[in-house]
This record gives C-alpha cells, structure tokens and sequence, in this order.
C-alpha cells in the first residue's frame, strides 16, 4: 500500500527500556499502541529508547509495520491498535558513536539506505500523484 502524501514515511516513538531491549533482540515484534497517529502498513516506526528518569538514552531501532488491527474487534479497545513489526532494519547507538568503529560504519550505512529507500519512494509517490492528476484532467476534459 502507498501512504497518502499527506502522511509521514516514519513516526517517532519513545520506548521505554523493557520494551526496547525486548524488540532489540528480537523477542517482541508488535506495538500495542494508542490509536492517535497516522500508522499505516509501510510506515517506519523510530523507535527510540527513553528512560524516565534520565531521558534518551541515544539508542534507536527503525522498523517497518507489517500489519495493524484497530480497536473495536478481538478486545482491542476503542482508539488503541496492535501493529506487528519486520525485523529491525537499522540500530542506532549514537550515545556512543565513534566515526573510528567500524560498526559505526555500518550503522552509517544503514541510515544513508533508509534515507535512499525513502527518497526513492517520495519520487514514486510524486510520480503517481502527478500520474492521478492528469488522469483526472483527461476525463474532465472528456465530459460534455
């Protein structure tokens, strides 16, 4: 599905440190979340760990929603949604970033393909809308 242009390509969350920790290593892949953002299959989810006692931590996870049930059915509660996630596409320390690490490399280039993957994908978005416009054109033109 492609997102209306008027809805973000990523949403940034703060993830307490239990459930951050639990989604880093792969052992929880949904959100239980309230319903008050544009989720959508697609989006990407910036999760970013913050302890409240001391704030962000400088740690970030990046994921794709793979499928999303609202509230009103299974006992979801009105305004609520579960979203499954994909596996984790990037993990960003940057408490602790050395540009020296070669693991900070590789961090790097994650960042710079999901940059990529969204630019290529706002282009496609653009050349759709362009492509609906004109379309809409023709057939206005063609009624009497």
């Amino acid at each position: 599905m492609t997102a209306p242009s008027q809805y973000p390509q990523a949403i940034e969350l703060k993830c307490w440190p239990i459930s951050f920790q639990a989604i880093k290593n792969g052992t929880k892949r949904f959100e239980y979340r309230k319903d008050d953002r544009p989720y959508y299959v697609g989006v990407t989810l910036w999760q970013r760990e913050w302890n409240p006692d001391t704030g962000y931590t400088g740690d970030e996870l990046y994921h794709d929603v793979t499928f999303i049930i609202r509230g009103g059915v299974f006992g979801i509660p009105e305004g609520y949604c579960i979203m499954s996630m994909s596996e984790s596409r990037c993990t960003v320390h940057t408490s602790t970033r050395n540009d020296n690490n070669p693991e900070d490399s590789e961090e790097l280039s994650c960042l710079k393909n999901l940059f990529r993957e969204r630019v290529i994908m706002v282009k496609q978005n653009q050349k759709i809308k362009e492509k609906n416009i004109n379309l809409l054109r023709t057939r206005t033109q063609e009624q009497p």
